[in-house]
């Protein structure tokens, strides 16, 4: 048999069309009996072999693949049932015929499912390998196997994990397996990167739906820029304030020292090193092409232009220097057109945006993994001028710096070298003081300096943050007719960073010209007493206390030796230019490596993530196997519950939870079934409804105790604020929870889901696959944007929806919709889904926090109400809840007539 999943079979050309017909029959099979009924039509068309090709695609859709041996038996059944006799087929093998057909619908409803135990992994760094379960659901009766194979994510084969494919191969009775992949260890910083592993080919069992792939998550243990100040740099700051942990002090890290160590990060970076290398050749080409040029200055004046000027050279060879002038022409040119060429090929090296990309990524990674209180110190404004002006800042002045200060470095090289063996000493006198008097103005002015570009920083995040505050609050400001005085605030936060940046101007002006007056001073020094002894010698005056400025008195090395000295104060000027960039980009490197170094809640998930991990394993062994109430045997049944995995409860025991700095606490122990509808309220605000489904969709972390839902459920936590991102079209926002390539094959079910939920065919026509971005919080209303984010959530399929407040605001009869629609979602696993399809999805749990039941339609949607007194869990059942009702008085009105009519009560 084929392993390809199409259905390949081979048909002879009397019987092509009618197979062709019925191969699209099988397909797509309809209900059994119905599906039995049509492939016995093809009993009286086809022959034996393409029958039998036919019975056998329900198992290589399934993903068992039958051996040429199995064809026997088939063969078999059909010679029993006269199939090979076109006289006895119709009366004779109808019955077999049909047994063996149902035979087959059968086996392929009880085709045992592989999964992944859980859908995310946590590792360590420090971890050598990562170990991964995969379960075998079902009777498991049979052998079988399945593929896998790793695929790269952010993290790279060969740099954080070993590229690692083989067959998981189960044997009868075998439950569970291991997949072993070698992680990579280094000490360079990395945000929490990941790969994935899939399953694929599956033969004797079916592949799990949506938990035939799994992410793996190496978290990395090491300090941005690197571990040398890791104690430094992991000490956490004062209570609700950012860590200051570069500077001057002992137990602090040194700006110079942490610019060094994040030069050498950028160099381990494998695009970012190829660039680098490229440049550092191409600068010291230019330093050669530099040195020839002085060389060949000096050939021109002396060996060139004087040897055949004056009236004793008027029998000069002209067509000798005129050539000699032409090369020397043509050379200028070519090194022309050599430095050209390398500063246009310069700027596709890709190293400044390499550079530029691993902050700006991992900025935004790290933040998405922040922990609740670090994600609180670190507001918008700042992570959008880190990710824009910070990160620019220190790539530009920090890193991209190291390439004047080696070339300028390479030039004073050759400087020396050419002045003291040509010129004289006097060029080395400067190339021996200059670094000290550098170093010593550096640290006069580091204070200063460092003060001046921490304040523009800051400057800047206040100004950013002020602007984006006011356009937020805009409606409020035109409410109070109060636009001018929101202006009039912004301009004194505007004259704050035109103070700050005219003050950080001034300083780096003065530092800027420092190496301008010593090296003009030197110069000038150098003309008047150079040119003194050059007439002197020239007329025959012997001074020889001055032959230390020029080993030979002649012009062209007078001239030389001033393009050497400018040449000299060009390459320090440019060293000196580079280092005080770097020190203008030291606050933004503190202000990256804070942020980089923040606490992550991956860290605190590792060890949660194995515990659950195990239980869930203990889950999936032991399924099936525990005591069931008689109430939990009627619930299957209702439900169509058969598979034992199905069976595994969501259970929240002894969780505690606690605030900072408040006194209300959650106790909360309860037990949800998978395929539940319920229902979180309280009889009023602030008693921890919302909290509670924060802890169960694990956004929170408890205190104590523990929340397991099994690891295989894919759970969703849906907010109360719908979100939208206006750079994506609708169809993607919706489409948010499914991979890319499936948005335009799930249109159709996008447009059913709307159409239950009451949208507008008008509406509809705004979904297409090149729908245009908008800003769809303008355009759309506050009731649409919720419809819409629910409809988000019933597109994902998620196995566990836990929903803020979804029916809030809406009124009673779009309420009533929107509740009917969610009844749906856990009757029918899922909304708008393929019925055939039914049995092998898993059961759908729904939990959701609402103020009250409005009427007695929405009573009976509910499997079980949750009530939540005195921070305490407590379950209602549907007898109990009338009585709850009854006795309480829940009220009929909608959430936002019974807010009104409290607001009238208080007046």
């Amino acid at each position: 048999c084929s392993e390809s999943h199409q259905l390949t079979m081979s048909m002879s050309e009397s019987h092509g069309a009618a197979q062709h017909s019925m191969a699209e029959q099988v397909l797509l099979p309809p209900p059994e009996s119905e599906w039995a009924e049509r492939l016995l039509q093809l009993v009286d068309a086809a022959p034996v072999p393409d029958l039998l090709e036919v019975l056998a695609e329900p198992f290589r859709r399934r993903g068992l693949h039958l051996s040429e041996a199995d064809w026997q038996p088939a063969s078999d059944i059909a010679e029993n049932a006269g199939l090979h006799n076109p006289a006895t087929r119709k009366d004779k093998g109808r019955c077999q015929s049909l047994s063996r057909i149902s035979s087959v619908s059968d086996e392929e409803s009880d085709l045992d499912t592989v999964l992944f135990v859980a859908s995310t992994y946590y590792f360590p760094e420090s971890d050598s390998t990562a170990i991964l379960h995969v379960v075998r659901i079902g009777k498991r009766d049979l052998p079988a196997s399945v593929k896998f194979t790793t695929m790269a994510g952010s993290a790279k084969p060969g740099e954080k994990y070993l590229d690692t494919c083989g067959v998981i191969e189960f044997q009868p009775g075998e439950a569970e397996k291991e997949i072993e992949v070698q992680l990579l260890r280094n000490d360079c910083w990395e945000a929490t990167l990941e790969f994935s592993v899939c399953l694929s080919d599956a033969c004797g069992m079916e592949l799990s739906y949506n938990m035939h792939s799994v992410s793996v998550k190496i978290v990395d243990d090491d300090v941005f820029p690197s571990n040398r100040h890791a104690a430094s740099l992991k000490q956490p700051g004062a209570p609700g304030q950012l860590p200051n942990n570069i500077g001057s002090e002992k137990w602090q890290a040194g700006p110079w020292s942490v610019m060094l160590e994040y030069v050498q990060m950028n160099f381990r970076n494998r695009a970012v090193r190829r660039g680098s290398i490229k440049c550092l050749l191409a600068d010291q080409l230019s330093n050669v092409t530099f040195i020839t040029q002085i060389f060949l200055q000096i050939y021109l004046v002396d060996d060139v232009l004087l040897r055949n000027m004056g009236p004793g050279n008027s029998d000069a060879n002209e067509a000798e220097y005129l050539s000699q002038l032409l090369a020397l022409g043509f050379a200028v040119l070519l090194f022309t057109a050599t430095e050209h060429f390398l500063s246009y090929r310069r700027c596709f090296w890709k190293v400044s945006g390499a550079s530029r990309r691993f902050l700006q990524s991992n900025l935004l990674r790290r933040n998405l993994a922040y922990t609740p209180q670090s994600r609180s110190l670190v507001p918008t404004s700042m992570l959008a001028q880190t990710a824009s002006n910070a990160t620019k800042e220190v790539v530009d002045k920090g890193y991209m710096q190291v390439f004047p200060i080696l070339k300028g470095l390479g030039n004073l090289v050759a400087l020396g070298i050419l002045t003291g063996s040509t010129l004289g000493e006097i060029g080395l006198m400067p190339i021996c003081l200059f670094p000290f008097a550098i170093v010593l103005f550096m640290i006069s002015r580091n204070s200063l300096t460092n003060d001046a570009m921490t304040g523009i920083t800051f400057a800047e995040i206040d100004m950013i943050d002020h602007v984006g505050n006011l356009s937020d609050n805009f409606r409020l400001l035109a409410d109070f007719q109060q636009q001018n005085d929101g202006v009039a605030r912004f301009e004194v936060t505007i004259d704050k960073y035109n103070k700050a940046f005219v003050h950080a101007a001034a300083v780096s002006a003065n530092n800027k010209m420092f190496p301008v007056w010593f090296w003009n001073t030197l110069v000038a020094l150098f003309i008047f007493v150079g040119g003194y002894y050059l007439i002197s010698e020239a007329r025959g005056k012997q001074l020889d206390n001055l032959s230390f400025l020029m080993k030979t008195p002649q012009l062209g090395i007078f001239l030389a030796t001033i393009n050497v000295l400018k040449s000299l104060s060009s390459s320090f000027t440019a060293i000196y230019a580079s280092l005080l960039l770097m020190m203008d980009a030291a606050p933004s490197l503190e202000q990256i490596v804070t942020l980089l170094n923040l606490p992550i809640e991956d860290n605190d998930r590792i060890m949660l993530s194995r515990k659950i991990i195990q239980l869930g394993r203990e889950a999936c062994n032991s399924a099936g196997d525990q005591t069931m109430s008689v109430g939990f045997k009627e619930f299957l049944h209702g439900k169509s519950i058969t598979r034992p995995i199905d069976t595994i409860p969501i259970r929240i025991q002894g969780v505690t939870f606690c605030y900072p700095g408040s006194s209300a606490q959650l106790q909360l122990d309860c037990e949800i079934w998978q395929g539940e509808l319920v229902g979180v309220m309280s009889h009023y605000h602030g008693t921890g409804k919302s909290t509670f489904l924060k802890l169960l969709a694990g956004v929170l972390i408890p205190q104590d105790g523990q929340v397991f839902i099994a690891p295989h459920l894919r759970v969703l936590h849906v907010s109360s604020d719908p979100t939208f991102f206006k750079r994506r079209s609708l169809l993607e926002n919706l489409c948010l929870g499914l991979p890319m390539a499936k948005h335009a094959d799930a249109i159709g079910r996008v447009h059913s889901i709307l159409t239950l939920l009451g949208f507008s065919d008008d509406f509809l026509r705004l979904l297409s696959a090149d729908g245009r971005p908008a800003a769809w919080h303008t355009v759309l209303s506050m009731q649409q944007c919720q419809l819409l984010h629910l409809a988000r959530a019933f597109i994902s399929r998620p196995d566990v929806m836990i929903a803020h407040a979804p029916l809030q605001l809406f009124q009673p009869a779009v309420r009533l919709k929107v509740a009917h629609v969610m009844r749906e979602f856990v009757d029918r696993r899922g909304v708008a889904e393929d019925e055939r399809s039914f049995r092998w999805r898993v059961p759908k749990t729904c939990i959701f926090s609402l103020r009250h039941i409005s009427a007695e339609t929405e009573q009976a949607l509910l499997d079980r109400l949750m009530i939540i007194r005195d921070g305490c869990l407590e379950m209602l059942t549907k007898d109990r809840l009338t009585e709850e009702r009854m006795s309480k008085g829940f009220s009929e009105k909608t959430e936002v007539e019974q807010e009104n009519e409290e607001d009238m009560l208080c007046l």
